[in-house]
Protein backbone atom coordinates (compact mmCIF):
# COMPACT_ATOMS: atom_id res chain seq x y z
CA UNK A 1 0.00 0.00 0.00
CA UNK A 2 3.02 2.26 0.60
CA UNK A 3 4.14 2.43 -2.72
CA UNK A 4 1.09 3.01 -3.89
CA UNK A 5 0.45 5.87 -1.75
CA UNK A 6 3.65 7.70 -3.09
CA UNK A 7 2.52 6.59 -6.86
CA UNK A 8 -0.56 9.45 -6.00
CA UNK A 9 2.06 11.66 -4.19
CA UNK A 10 3.77 11.63 -7.01
CA UNK A 11 0.41 12.31 -9.57
CA UNK A 12 -0.84 14.94 -7.13
CA UNK A 13 2.95 16.79 -7.60
CA UNK A 14 2.94 16.43 -10.89
CA UNK A 15 -0.36 17.58 -11.58
CA UNK A 16 -0.03 21.04 -8.97
CA UNK A 17 2.40 22.00 -10.68
CA UNK A 18 0.71 21.79 -14.36
CA UNK A 19 -1.64 23.83 -12.91
CA UNK A 20 0.73 25.97 -11.62
CA UNK A 21 2.60 26.08 -14.37
CA UNK A 22 -0.25 26.55 -16.98
CA UNK A 23 -1.28 29.61 -15.44
CA UNK A 24 1.93 31.35 -15.26
CA UNK A 25 2.35 30.49 -19.07
CA UNK A 26 -1.19 31.70 -19.96
CA UNK A 27 -0.66 35.10 -18.38
CA UNK A 28 2.41 35.10 -20.16
CA UNK A 29 1.13 34.52 -23.51
CA UNK A 30 -2.06 37.06 -22.79
CA UNK A 31 -0.09 40.42 -21.60
CA UNK A 32 2.57 39.49 -25.04
CA UNK A 33 -0.21 39.08 -27.21
CA UNK A 34 -1.73 42.37 -25.71
CA UNK A 35 1.59 43.86 -26.38
CA UNK A 36 2.07 43.01 -29.37
CA UNK A 37 -1.34 43.95 -30.49
CA UNK A 38 -1.13 47.70 -29.47
CA UNK A 39 2.89 48.34 -30.21
CA UNK A 40 4.77 45.73 -32.84
CA UNK A 41 1.45 44.08 -34.23
CA UNK A 42 2.38 41.50 -37.25
CA UNK A 43 5.51 40.22 -36.95
CA UNK A 44 4.93 39.89 -33.04
CA UNK A 45 1.48 38.32 -33.73
CA UNK A 46 3.55 36.36 -36.06
CA UNK A 47 5.73 35.36 -33.55
CA UNK A 48 3.19 34.57 -30.50
CA UNK A 49 1.13 32.97 -32.69
CA UNK A 50 4.16 29.97 -33.37
CA UNK A 51 5.16 30.58 -29.86
CA UNK A 52 1.43 29.42 -29.11
CA UNK A 53 1.34 26.38 -31.63
CA UNK A 54 4.85 24.93 -28.94
CA UNK A 55 2.88 25.65 -25.47
CA UNK A 56 0.28 24.21 -27.05
CA UNK A 57 2.00 20.84 -27.99
CA UNK A 58 4.54 20.92 -24.73
CA UNK A 59 0.75 20.79 -23.21
CA UNK A 60 -0.72 18.03 -25.04
CA UNK A 61 3.25 16.02 -24.17
CA UNK A 62 2.43 16.60 -20.55
CA UNK A 63 -0.75 15.70 -20.29
CA UNK A 64 0.23 12.31 -22.37
CA UNK A 65 3.22 11.74 -19.95
CA UNK A 66 1.33 12.46 -17.15
CA UNK A 67 -1.67 9.97 -18.03
CA UNK A 68 1.03 7.45 -18.93
CA UNK A 69 2.18 7.79 -15.05
CA UNK A 70 -0.97 7.11 -14.15
CA UNK A 71 -1.75 4.09 -16.20
CA UNK A 72 1.21 2.73 -14.93
CA UNK A 73 1.12 3.65 -11.26
CA UNK A 74 -3.14 2.14 -11.83
CA UNK A 75 -1.82 -1.21 -13.06
CA UNK A 76 0.56 -1.90 -10.26
CA UNK A 77 -1.84 -1.11 -8.09
CA UNK A 78 -4.16 -3.74 -9.89
CA UNK A 79 -1.55 -6.35 -9.68
CA UNK A 80 -0.84 -5.77 -6.37
CA UNK A 81 -4.48 -5.86 -5.40
CA UNK A 82 -4.80 -9.10 -7.14
CA UNK A 83 -1.91 -10.41 -5.88
CA UNK A 84 -3.34 -9.96 -2.25
CA UNK A 85 -6.78 -11.58 -3.29
CA UNK A 86 -5.45 -14.62 -4.89
CA UNK A 87 -3.51 -15.34 -1.67
CA UNK A 88 -6.32 -14.96 0.43
CA UNK A 89 -8.67 -17.12 -1.77
CA UNK A 90 -5.37 -19.93 -1.53
CA UNK A 91 -5.59 -19.87 2.14
CA UNK A 92 -9.49 -20.04 1.88
CA UNK A 93 -9.26 -23.24 -0.25
CA UNK A 94 -6.83 -24.58 2.24
CA UNK A 95 -9.87 -24.26 4.84
CA UNK A 96 -12.01 -25.42 2.43
CA UNK A 97 -9.48 -28.43 1.93
CA UNK A 98 -8.86 -29.35 5.55
CA UNK A 99 -12.68 -28.85 6.07
CA UNK A 100 -14.16 -30.95 3.62
CA UNK A 101 -11.73 -33.05 0.99
CA UNK A 102 -9.68 -34.15 3.65
CA UNK A 103 -12.43 -35.40 5.50
CA UNK A 104 -14.22 -37.33 2.71
CA UNK A 105 -10.62 -38.53 1.24
CA UNK A 106 -10.50 -40.42 4.92
CA UNK A 107 -13.88 -41.86 4.30
CA UNK A 108 -12.57 -43.30 1.03
CA UNK A 109 -8.99 -43.81 2.27
CA UNK A 110 -10.32 -46.58 4.91
CA UNK A 111 -11.67 -48.51 2.42
CA UNK A 112 -8.64 -48.55 0.65
CA UNK A 113 -6.24 -49.59 3.09
CA UNK A 114 -8.59 -52.41 4.91
CA UNK A 115 -9.22 -54.09 0.97
CA UNK A 116 -6.95 -55.85 -1.27
CA UNK A 117 -8.76 -55.57 -4.48
CA UNK A 118 -9.23 -51.92 -3.78
CA UNK A 119 -5.28 -51.87 -2.77
CA UNK A 120 -4.68 -53.89 -6.11
CA UNK A 121 -6.25 -50.61 -8.58
CA UNK A 122 -4.75 -47.76 -6.53
CA UNK A 123 -1.14 -49.69 -7.09
CA UNK A 124 -1.48 -49.67 -10.64
CA UNK A 125 -3.11 -46.40 -11.12
CA UNK A 126 0.00 -44.76 -8.64
CA UNK A 127 1.95 -46.13 -11.03
CA UNK A 128 1.00 -44.70 -14.66
CA UNK A 129 1.56 -41.56 -15.97
CA UNK A 130 -2.24 -40.12 -16.32
CA UNK A 131 -2.05 -37.64 -18.71
CA UNK A 132 -5.05 -38.26 -21.22
CA UNK A 133 -8.45 -39.12 -18.31
CA UNK A 134 -10.22 -40.89 -20.18
CA UNK A 135 -11.82 -44.05 -20.47
CA UNK A 136 -9.59 -45.70 -23.23
CA UNK A 137 -6.29 -44.82 -20.45
CA UNK A 138 -7.96 -46.54 -17.59
CA UNK A 139 -9.13 -49.52 -19.88
CA UNK A 140 -5.08 -49.44 -21.10
CA UNK A 141 -3.86 -49.68 -17.62
CA UNK A 142 -5.79 -52.50 -16.20
CA UNK A 143 -6.84 -54.37 -19.74
CA UNK A 144 -10.41 -54.25 -18.64
CA UNK A 145 -13.18 -52.40 -17.57
CA UNK A 146 -12.08 -52.09 -13.85
CA UNK A 147 -15.23 -49.98 -13.23
CA UNK A 148 -17.71 -52.70 -11.74
CA UNK A 149 -14.92 -54.45 -9.83
CA UNK A 150 -14.18 -50.74 -8.42
CA UNK A 151 -17.58 -50.21 -7.59
CA UNK A 152 -17.75 -53.79 -6.23
CA UNK A 153 -14.68 -53.60 -3.93
CA UNK A 154 -15.84 -49.82 -2.45
CA UNK A 155 -19.23 -51.11 -1.45
CA UNK A 156 -18.53 -54.64 0.32
CA UNK A 157 -15.61 -52.85 1.97
CA UNK A 158 -18.06 -50.07 3.32
CA UNK A 159 -20.88 -52.85 4.16
CA UNK A 160 -18.30 -54.70 6.28
CA UNK A 161 -16.93 -51.48 8.19
CA UNK A 162 -20.40 -50.79 8.37
CA UNK A 163 -22.18 -53.97 9.72
CA UNK A 164 -24.23 -53.83 7.07
CA UNK A 165 -25.71 -57.60 6.42
CA UNK A 166 -24.65 -58.73 3.08
CA UNK A 167 -28.37 -60.36 2.60
CA UNK A 168 -30.58 -57.78 2.84
CA UNK A 169 -30.40 -56.16 -1.08
CA UNK A 170 -31.72 -53.00 -0.01
CA UNK A 171 -29.12 -52.47 2.76
CA UNK A 172 -26.33 -52.99 0.33
CA UNK A 173 -27.76 -50.76 -2.36
CA UNK A 174 -28.10 -47.74 0.31
CA UNK A 175 -24.70 -48.64 1.22
CA UNK A 176 -23.65 -48.61 -2.15
CA UNK A 177 -25.62 -45.08 -3.22
CA UNK A 178 -23.87 -43.55 0.08
CA UNK A 179 -20.46 -44.51 -0.79
CA UNK A 180 -20.73 -43.23 -4.25
CA UNK A 181 -22.79 -40.56 -3.28
CA UNK A 182 -19.02 -39.20 -1.26
CA UNK A 183 -17.13 -40.24 -4.24
CA UNK A 184 -19.42 -37.84 -6.54
CA UNK A 185 -19.27 -34.97 -3.32
CA UNK A 186 -15.42 -35.43 -3.36
CA UNK A 187 -15.03 -35.08 -7.28
CA UNK A 188 -17.19 -32.28 -7.12
CA UNK A 189 -16.00 -29.95 -4.55
CA UNK A 190 -12.37 -30.71 -6.03
CA UNK A 191 -13.58 -29.84 -9.44
CA UNK A 192 -14.43 -26.63 -7.87
CA UNK A 193 -11.37 -25.63 -6.20
CA UNK A 194 -9.71 -26.30 -9.54
CA UNK A 195 -11.23 -23.79 -11.21
CA UNK A 196 -10.78 -21.28 -9.32
CA UNK A 197 -6.53 -22.29 -8.99
CA UNK A 198 -6.88 -22.77 -13.17
CA UNK A 199 -8.62 -19.25 -13.98
CA UNK A 200 -6.18 -17.69 -11.10
CA UNK A 201 -8.33 -16.56 -8.81
CA UNK A 202 -6.60 -18.57 -6.35
CA UNK A 203 -2.45 -18.40 -6.17
CA UNK A 204 -1.28 -21.85 -7.34
CA UNK A 205 1.93 -22.33 -5.83
CA UNK A 206 0.77 -21.21 -2.51
CA UNK A 207 -1.74 -24.40 -2.77
CA UNK A 208 0.73 -26.51 -4.45
CA UNK A 209 3.41 -26.33 -1.22
CA UNK A 210 1.01 -26.78 1.03
CA UNK A 211 -1.78 -29.67 -0.49
CA UNK A 212 -0.14 -31.15 -3.88
CA UNK A 213 0.58 -34.33 -1.77
CA UNK A 214 -2.74 -34.61 -0.67
CA UNK A 215 -4.53 -33.97 -3.68
CA UNK A 216 -2.06 -36.55 -5.59
CA UNK A 217 -4.01 -39.48 -3.48
CA UNK A 218 -7.52 -38.18 -3.80
CA UNK A 219 -7.22 -38.11 -7.17
CA UNK A 220 -5.57 -41.31 -7.92
CA UNK A 221 -8.35 -42.88 -5.64
CA UNK A 222 -11.33 -41.84 -7.28
CA UNK A 223 -9.67 -41.67 -10.53
CA UNK A 224 -12.36 -44.68 -12.24
CA UNK A 225 -14.94 -42.44 -11.20
CA UNK A 226 -13.58 -39.56 -13.00
CA UNK A 227 -12.57 -40.77 -16.10
CA UNK A 228 -14.72 -43.31 -17.10
CA UNK A 229 -17.92 -40.96 -18.58
CA UNK A 230 -14.74 -39.18 -21.33
CA UNK A 231 -15.15 -41.02 -24.07
CA UNK A 232 -14.43 -38.13 -26.70
CA UNK A 233 -12.15 -34.09 -26.08
CA UNK A 234 -15.28 -32.08 -26.59
CA UNK A 235 -17.53 -33.96 -23.38
CA UNK A 236 -15.04 -34.25 -20.97
CA UNK A 237 -16.21 -34.31 -17.38
CA UNK A 238 -13.76 -32.81 -14.24
CA UNK A 239 -11.73 -31.26 -16.67
CA UNK A 240 -10.10 -29.23 -14.70
CA UNK A 241 -9.26 -31.84 -11.95
CA UNK A 242 -7.33 -33.29 -14.76
CA UNK A 243 -5.84 -30.29 -15.95
CA UNK A 244 -4.11 -29.64 -12.52
CA UNK A 245 -3.31 -33.02 -11.51
CA UNK A 246 -0.93 -33.12 -14.79
CA UNK A 247 0.12 -29.79 -14.06
CA UNK A 248 1.39 -30.32 -10.86
CA UNK A 249 2.07 -34.11 -11.67
CA UNK A 250 4.99 -32.29 -13.90
CA UNK A 251 5.86 -29.77 -11.10
CA UNK A 252 6.72 -32.31 -8.76
CA UNK A 253 8.45 -34.66 -10.94
CA UNK A 254 10.71 -31.51 -12.25
CA UNK A 255 11.44 -31.29 -8.63
CA UNK A 256 12.68 -34.51 -8.02
CA UNK A 257 14.70 -34.17 -10.75
CA UNK A 258 16.35 -31.31 -9.29
CA UNK A 259 16.99 -32.92 -5.89
CA UNK A 260 18.43 -35.38 -7.22
CA UNK A 261 20.78 -33.93 -8.90
CA UNK A 262 22.06 -31.87 -6.79
CA UNK A 263 21.70 -34.81 -4.23
CA UNK A 264 24.41 -36.38 -6.56
CA UNK A 265 26.57 -33.06 -7.07
CA UNK A 266 26.63 -32.99 -2.56
CA UNK A 267 27.71 -36.56 -2.52
CA UNK A 268 30.42 -36.18 -5.57
CA UNK A 269 31.58 -33.13 -3.51
CA UNK A 270 31.70 -35.66 -0.05
CA UNK A 271 33.94 -38.12 -2.28
CA UNK A 272 36.48 -35.54 -3.55
CA UNK A 273 36.99 -34.08 0.07
CA UNK A 274 37.66 -37.70 1.21
CA UNK A 275 39.66 -38.22 -1.63
CA UNK A 276 41.30 -34.74 -1.07
CA UNK A 277 41.67 -35.34 2.99
CA UNK A 278 43.35 -38.97 2.08
CA UNK A 279 45.86 -37.19 -0.24
CA UNK A 280 46.82 -34.26 2.57
CA UNK A 281 47.69 -36.89 5.22
CA UNK A 282 49.92 -39.57 2.48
Amino acid sequence: MKAGKDDNNLIDNIGNRKTLLGIVVGMLYLIFTIIGAVFIKDTFLEYMYYTSQIVTGLFVTTGVIIALIQYISNNHEIEREHERTSIIEAANIADVYCDTIIVLSNILSKLYMNNDGLKEILTSIEKSDLKLFNKDELQSIFNKDIIPDWVSFLTAQFVKDNNIVCGNTKDVEKAKSSIMGTVMMLSNKLESLCIKLNTGIADKDTVYQSLHRDFFDSIQMIYPFLVFNNTNEFDRYYSNVSKLYIEWKEKHTEAQKREAKLNNIYQMNIQNEIIKNREIKK
